[in-house]
Parts: structure tokens; sequence; C-alpha cells
């Protein structure tokens, strides 16, 4: 008994962080977009736009690792 309330805890849990990432994902990349937009109209320097640019695509991939291994562990225990 209490080792299903700890599992459908953490499955809880789990659901949760995915939102959350997906959450962050969506603003990172409105970051990684708006940093374009600040190219192109030359607000910020160069150096600071490819900061963001770099520091946006490591943000953005770690997120959809987290996300992707998150959904496999959710699926693989279910199927058990």
């Amino acid at each position: 008994m209490v080792e299903t309330k700890r599992r459908q805890f953490i499955k809880i849990l789990q659901i949760a962080i995915i939102v959350i990432s997906i959450g962050m994902l969506y603003l990172t990349f409105g970051i990684y977009l708006n940093s374009a937009v600040n190219e192109k109209f030359e607000v910020a320097s160069q150096t600071d736009i490819e900061r963001v640019y770099l520091f946006s695509k490591i943000f953005m991939v770690y997120l959809v690792f987290v996300i992707i291994v998150l959904t496999i562990s959710i699926f693989q225990k279910s199927k058990k």
C-alpha cells in the first residue's frame, strides 16, 4: 500500500517536472528569438547576443533531454 502511494507520488512528481520543463523550454525559446530581434536591430552587443544564443541552445538541449528521459521512465514504469 505504501509502495503504491510512493510510486504514484513519484509519477506525479515526474509529470510536474515535465510540465515545468516544457514551460521553461517555451520561455527559453522566446529568449532565443528575442536575441535574434536584438541582433537585427543592433540593440545589444554582438558578444552578448552570442552568449545568449549559446546558453539558450545549451539550456534547450538540456530541457529536451530531461523531458525525454522522464517521459521514457514514466512509460517504462507503467508497462511493469
